[in-house]
C-alpha cells in the first residue's frame, strides 16, 4: 500500500522538518498505518482511512473513523491513567500521533495488570459513551442504557448480525438463533453489573511496551460497560498470562460463572467482528457452540 506523501506537507510544517522516507507498519480494514521518518530523526505514526473518498468529500470534512479515534485518545488521555500517545495533529487526510517502539518487555502482564484494574475502576451512571466509535472500521453503537443486558443486546450482538445477514455470511436461521437469544440474555448475564470504563478493543496488537517500562495503549474504541467483557476479549485472544489474571483478580474478583457462561456470551461480540470483517464464517463456530449450550 503506498501514499501520496504531499498529503502530508501540513505535518511537515508541524513537526518543521522534512519528510526522508516511510514505511508501511499495518494495513488494516480500516486503513493504512505508516511510520514517517523525518530528517530531525523525529519519527511519527500516521493512520488513514482507506474508506474515506477524500475527493468526494467537502474540503474540511475530516474522516469520520480517524476522528472518532483522535477523541477516542484523548478521552482515555484525559479520564483515565492509561499512558496514551500523544495525538500530534488530526487532518482531513490523516491521524498523525507520536511513534512507541514496542519492546515486547516481559513484566507487560503484571504492568497491565494494573493499568486494567485502575481502568476498569472508573465508573459512571449508565452503560454507553457519549459518542458512537468504531471496532476494526464497523461502527460501534453506545447510546447510553441503564440495563448492561439491553445494551450487550441491543447495541453490539444485534446491530452486527443484521450486517452478517445483509452480507449472508450469516442466513436467516442464524439470525433467528440470536435473535432468540438475545430477548433471553437477561437470564444469562446481570442486568445492572459495576459499570466499568473500557477501553474497548484491548488485545495484544493495542498495547506498546515502551523502552521506559511503561505500557502505552492504542486503537481504542472505549465505553462503559460490564468489565468482564473486556477480559472475556484478552482471554480470547491469549494477550496476558497467568499472572495479569492473578493480579486483576485482586481488585476485581472473576467468579467460576464468569469463566464458564459469561465469558464465552461475551465472546460472542468478537468473533462477530471477525466474521464480518473477514467475510468468514469460520468465526462463528464458537458462537454456534454456545448458542447451542443454551437451547437456542
Amino acid at each position: 500500500m503506498e501514499f501520496d506523501l504531499s498529503k502530508l506537507e501540513s505535518l511537515a510544517n508541524i513537526v518543521q522538518s522534512n519528510i526522508i522516507g516511510y514505511q508501511l507498519l499495518s494495513d488494516s480494514h480500516s486503513g493504512g498505518v505508516f511510520l514517517i521518518d523525518f530528517e530531525s530523526h523525529k519519527q511519527v505514526v500516521c493512520k488513514f482511512d482507506s474508506n474515506y473518498d477524500y475527493e468526494q468529500e467537502r474540503e474540511s470534512a475530516v474522516s469520520k473513523l480517524l476522528e472518532s479515534e483522535n477523541y477516542s485518545l484523548s478521552f482515555l488521555s484525559e479520564k483515565s491513567l492509561l499512558e496514551i500517545p500523544k495525538t500530534i495533529v488530526c487532518s482531513k487526510n490523516y491521524l498523525a500521533m507520536d511513534y512507541i517502539k514496542d519492546y515486547k518487555l516481559e513484566s507487560r502482564s503484571k504492568l497491565a495488570a494494573y493499568d486494567i484494574s485502575a481502568l476498569h475502576s472508573q465508573t459512571h451512571s449508565s452503560f454507553g459513551f457519549s459518542k458512537n466509535n468504531f471496532i476494526g472500521g464497523i461502527i460501534q453503537r453506545n447510546e447510553f442504557n441503564s440495563s448492561w443486558s439491553n445494551f450487550y443486546s441491543e447495541q453490539r450482538l444485534l446491530p452486527v448480525a443484521e450486517l452478517l445477514l445483509k452480507k449472508e455470511i450469516i442466513g436467516p436461521v442464524f439470525f433467528e438463533r440470536l435473535q432468540s437469544f438475545c430477548s433471553s440474555i437477561g437470564q444469562y448475564i446481570p442486568s445492572n453489573p459495576k459499570i466499568s470504563l473500557l477501553h474497548g478493543d484491548l488485545w495484544n496488537g493495542n498495547i506498546l511496551s515502551a523502552q521506559s517500562k511503561k505500557l502505552y495503549y492504542i486503537d481504542p474504541a472505549p465505553y462503559y460497560g460490564h468489565n468482564e467483557i473486556e477480559i472475556a476479549f484478552l482471554l480470547m485472544f491469549q494477550t496476558f498470562d497467568q499472572e495479569f489474571y492473578s493480579i486483576y483478580n485482586s481488585f476485581h474478583k472473576l467468579d467460576n460463572d464468569f469463566y464458564s457462561l459469561r465469558c464465552p456470551i461475551y465472546q460472542i461480540y468478537p468473533n462477530l467482528i471477525h466474521a464480518l470483517l473477514y467475510e468468514d464464517s469460520s468465526y462463528l463456530y464458537s458462537v454456534n457452540k454456545i448458542l447451542k449450550q443454551l437451547s437456542f
